[in-house]
């Protein structure tokens, strides 16, 4: 959620900015809150996978630059 909120308020700084990439980093950092929130009821499974995917999709965010 991180990544997303710094790279929202770098689009949102950036001239000119893109506004499909940057609806598209919302999106991202929506999906986040959702699976975070679904982390408190989530069982161990659950946890796991949804730990795994943020770190593997971190991973490619970080690959790919802000």
């Amino acid at each position: 959620m991180a990544w997303y909120s710094r790279a929202v308020l770098a689009e949102r700084r950036a001239s000119p900015s893109d506004p499909q990439r940057l609806e598209r980093l919302l999106a991202g950092r929506q999906e986040c809150v959702r699976d975070r929130a679904r982390l408190e009821e989530a069982d161990a499974e659950e946890t796991a996978r949804i730990t795994a995917s943020y770190a593997a999709r971190l991973k490619e965010l970080e690959a790919t630059g802000p």
